[in-house]
């Protein structure tokens, strides 16, 4: 029942906050501040809402023995409110004995290279401002007179006539423009920035629509990197910060978090369920042994091994003990 609860408490941490916006905000600040905090509000000990609170509501401090924290949050009407560490959901992607330390700011430098290259390319191509040359006269000329040779260049050279011999009066000289070394890379730089803000994220850039490495024979493992590398470690961070809170010590035992991800590895659940067959099907795994891997719930019966045809099971085999089934609550 417990676990019944905890699940309906993670599909809709209140009732005006859906669970994929709970967690979106939560990573959110936590990306941008540093740190993340959500409170739980429960009646007769039992949790029945989560609530998102701003970190900059939220002062954390630790007990200078133990390091147990507590969490003082600002009251806008009234005065500050304590909580105890089993109370609050707290997710802190880099650990730091000072203040918090966002990912923001530690890719603070490529970031602001990358929007300097924004701005530098639309002074470059906006509006088609850059001229392709400059044709200058060693006489001072009037406006009208600058509007009617400019007219009469263009008219001879300009549009489907260029790259025709250009006659020059005695005053009139052209210079052409070229881009130099920065403008041609341009470009490249741009990659590159999206390759250094992507290292802090650890997200593989074909996630990034950065195909330049991307290949049909990698792009399966690339995906499973993602989820290795970038996903996972959130997904563990959430998980602890949610069991600490919905659950006591006790049930802690026997019930857990845990993403289900089994959508972004649908490309290899294939070899994953040949492997876990094989593995069952000969004298290594047991049944149950092999449910545990995918986080299935034992079957009666499930704790025997599989023995070839022939074989008999060694003597000094220890009797196989039914395992309690863990219950689970999805985030």
């Amino acid at each position: 029942m417990r676990s019944r609860q905890c699940t309906r408490v993670l599909n809709r941490p209140a009732p005006w906050l859906g669970s994929y916006e709970f967690k979106l905000r939560l990573i959110f600040d936590a990306i941008r501040h540093g740190q993340a905090f959500a409170v739980a509000a429960r009646a007769g000990g039992t949790v029945r809402e989560l609530h998102r609170i701003a970190p900059g509501r939220m002062r954390v401090e630790h007990d200078p023995a133990t390091g147990e924290p507590s969490y003082k949050l600002n009251g806008q009407t009234g005065g500050d409110r304590t909580y105890r560490w089993a109370d609050v959901v707290h997710l802190v992607p880099v650990p730091s004995d000072g203040a918090p330390v966002s990912l923001i700011s530690l890719a603070r430098e490529a970031i602001g290279f990358a929007s300097t290259l924004e701005k530098h390319g639309a002074r470059l191509f906006g509006n088609g401002a850059r001229p392709s040359g400059i044709l200058s006269f060693e006489e001072k000329l009037s406006p009208v007179e600058i509007k009617n040779r400019v007219a009469v260049w263009n008219a001879v050279h300009g549009g489907g006539r260029s790259g025709g011999t250009a006659v020059m009066d005695r005053k009139a000289t052209y210079t052409g423009l070229t881009l130099n070394s920065v403008d041609l890379q341009y470009l490249e730089l741009r990659r590159h920035q999206v390759l250094e803000i992507a290292r802090v994220f650890r997200v593989p850039p074909h996630m990034l629509a950065e195909m330049d490495r991307a290949t049909h024979a990698n792009s399966e493992e690339l995906g499973l990197q993602f989820v290795a590398y970038c996903i996972r470690p959130w997904c563990d961070l959430i998980e602890g910060a949610f069991s600490r809170v919905l659950f006591t010590e006790a049930e802690r035992d026997n019930h857990f978090v845990e993403f289900q991800l089994d959508d972004l590895l649908r490309g290899n659940i294939l070899q994953r369920f040949d492997a876990l067959n094989k593995a069952i099907g000969g004298p290594w795994l047991t049944p149950n042994e092999g449910r545990a891997v995918e986080n299935r719930p034992d079957i009666e019966g499930g704790s025997k091994l599989n023995l070839p045809q022939g074989v008999a099971a060694p003597n000094d085999a220890p009797a196989a003990v039914e395992p309690p089934a863990n219950l689970r609550a999805v985030a």
